[in-house]
């Protein structure tokens, strides 16, 4: 009987797979390695979570890595990559600034200026300076100057339109404040970058100059590749520069545009006279025959 090999169905047990890998000769050495293969899995088991966390603190050791990798190009750059690093920083701190200021005066809001146009061409002069109240955009405030100053009969309606274009002047000129830090910041910066390269590369041939006849190629070569390093962050800081300058402007030029649009539909009301009514019609022509006079 002992020739006949054993058979067993189902997965093998511990004790089987060691035997059969000829770990284990008899039943004393099976029964000691099967509890001391339990404590491997429990132990392996237990180093899982070490593992999960070193994993889990790559993300830390890459931020780190990053952070160290930029102090030694603004090393290697010198001066000037100082100073095109506090540029980028300036340049963001206008662009949080303008960005907050836009939000905050709703340049972009234009839904009340139909609707006061529609009150004022209707006669309800009160109507229209209340939806105006609502609202903080400079438009708002074009357009009640407006109203306001065409309800006055000793004044002139030119005398008004002069007042409308300084009050749109100013508030073009608050929302402009501060472009012209961003415009400098943009058209610098590429000629920052420049001169730490220029400045690099004098510096790379002077050390070439001091090792005579045992110069070595590598020391050009890695004096021109750090030189080149201000010429490529100063092109990085320009190119956002430049592109969110353009988009500041293009906001404050359509503000300009929508101002002088809705205050010119205040002037032209004689135009649209489908949109008010008769008696509405008569006392404004009347009062502004009596300013006239």
């Amino acid at each position: 009987m002992s020739g006949i090999p054993d058979v067993c169905y189902g997965p093998p047990s511990s004790a089987g797979r060691l035997r059969s890998a000829g770990l284990v000769t008899d039943t004393q050495q099976v029964a000691d390695a099967v509890p001391a293969a339990a404590d491997d899995q429990v132990t392996s088991s237990m180093d899982e979570p070490n593992t999960l966390v070193d994993v889990g603190s790559i993300g830390s050791e890459s931020v780190g890595t990053s952070l160290a990798q930029a102090l030694e190009m603004v090393r290697l750059g010198g001066p000037v990559m100082v100073v095109l690093a506090a540029a980028s920083v300036v340049g963001l701190t206008i662009v949080l600034i303008k960005l907050y200021q836009f939000r905050a005066m709703q340049i972009g809001e234009r839904r009340f200026v139909s609707a006061a146009i529609a009150e004022w061409r209707a006669g309800s002069v009160d109507g229209a300076l209340e939806i105006l109240a609502g609202s903080r955009s400079p438009v708002a405030r074009v357009l009640e100057v407006a109203i306001r100053g065409l309800q006055h009969p000793g004044v002139s309606a030119d005398v008004v339109r002069e007042e409308v274009a300084r009050v749109g002047m100013a508030h073009l000129q608050r929302l402009r404040s501060n472009l012209r830090g961003l415009e400098a910041i943009a058209t610098l910066s590429p000629l920052l970058g420049l001169l730490g390269t220029v400045l690099g590369m004098i510096e790379a041939f002077q050390q070439l100059e001091r090792a005579g006849n045992g110069a070595n190629p590598t020391i050009l070569s890695g004096g021109i590749w750090e030189a080149l390093l201000t010429t490529a962050v100063g092109i990085s800081v320009a190119i956002p520069a430049v592109a969110l300058l353009n988009w500041l402007e293009g906001r404050v030029g359509r503000l300009g545009h929508a101002m002088e649009d809705a205050a010119t539909s205040v002037f032209t009301v004689e135009l649209a006279p489908e949109t008010r009514t008769v008696e509405g019609a008569k006392s404004l022509t009347s009062s502004r025959a009596q300013g006239a006079d």
